[in-house]
């Protein structure tokens, strides 16, 4: 039970970051389509349990799970061709 509950905030905070990095990132007019797009992507990546386990507690501290969300995220908008 704990280990879904830490999931499900993890997603959370991820969405919050990318929901951050999208406002800040993208281009007003290419944030429908690309950003279901990178969504997508995400929700794809974060099904795969050993990635989610990669960022459990047991990874390390909360700056380091932190900048693990960050870098999926620059990694996804890389995909998305946004960032060069």
């Amino acid at each position: 039970m704990m280990d879904h509950l830490r999931r499900k905030a993890l997603l959370g905070i991820f969405f919050h970051t990318v929901s951050a990095v999208n406002n800040f990132g993208f281009k007003e007019e290419s944030c429908t389509s690309e950003t279901s797009s990178l969504r997508n992507w995400i929700k794809g990546y974060a099904a795969n349990d050993r990635k989610l386990e990669m960022l459990s507690d047991r990874t390390g501290t909360e700056d380091q799970r932190m900048s693990t969300w960050c870098a999926l995220a620059a990694n996804g908008q890389k995909r998305m061709g946004h960032v060069k």
